[in-house]
């Protein structure tokens, strides 16, 4: 299987499509670390050195669990 890549701005917006069906449509708690997370990684789009670093480690931070997300998201369908 091969993926495409992506822009950083496609995956941003996947992460605002996840946030409202995990969150909305599945109830997953902490469905809204996901818009965190997209949030800062748009910041760190435009900007450079530490702030950007800064940025994207919140986003990292934000997307920890992401994979107990999907998991959950799965054991529903």
């Amino acid at each position: 299987m091969t993926i495409a890549p992506e822009t950083p701005e496609e995956f941003i917006n996947q992460l605002g499509t996840a946030a409202l069906n995990f969150g909305t449509y599945a109830r997953i708690n902490g469905a809204e670390d996901l818009e965190t997370a997209a949030t800062y990684l748009s910041g760190a789009i435009g900007s450079t050195g530490a702030k950007r670093r800064t940025l994207l480690n919140q986003a990292v931070k934000y997307l920890a669990n992401t994979s107990d997300m999907v998991d959950e998201y799965r054991l529903m369908v």
